[in-house]
């Protein structure tokens, strides 16, 4: 009897180990680039910068469970981020980092997934016409 009471504690244990995983932490989604970036000179000083912009999106998790996959919470705040800059004309956002973190708010029982998302915004100022399309390049 006591040989079943331990057999049945351990495909217990076991059942619950594999029901309360997150299917994030199992599958890694790979990093496709969001869109073609474009090579361009930066030592032409045709440029200023405007200002710095943030955008985040966050998911909320219990026992580890729910939540939005770590790809999309990224591509969001980028996103996001974007929408904050409200670019106009011949501006862009450079030099862009994604810091993910979490807030613990009931100890590991419930808990938010942060990501931010951080930018520059530049403005080209120089000549419209390029002059230096030889030095430009896209990188795929």
């Amino acid at each position: 009897m006591k040989n079943l009471i331990k057999v049945f504690v351990v495909v217990l244990i076991a059942t619950s180990a594999i029901l309360l995983t997150n299917c994030a932490g199992v599958s890694q989604s790979a990093f496709e680039p969001l869109a073609k970036s474009t090579v361009a000179p930066f030592d032409q000083n045709n440029f200023v910068v405007v200002q710095r912009v943030k955008g985040e999106h966050s998911s909320k998790r219990i026992l580890g469970i729910g939540g939005l996959s770590d790809m999309y919470l990224r591509q969001s705040a980028i996103s996001n981020m974007y929408d904050n800059a409200h670019l106009t004309g011949s501006q862009t956002i450079i030099d862009i980092h994604v810091i993910k973190s979490f807030a613990f708010i009931v100890g590991p029982v419930y808990m938010q997934e942060i990501y931010t998302a951080t930018g520059t915004v530049i403005e080209f100022v120089g000549p419209h016409e390029d002059i230096h399309t030889a030095k430009v390049q896209v990188v795929e």
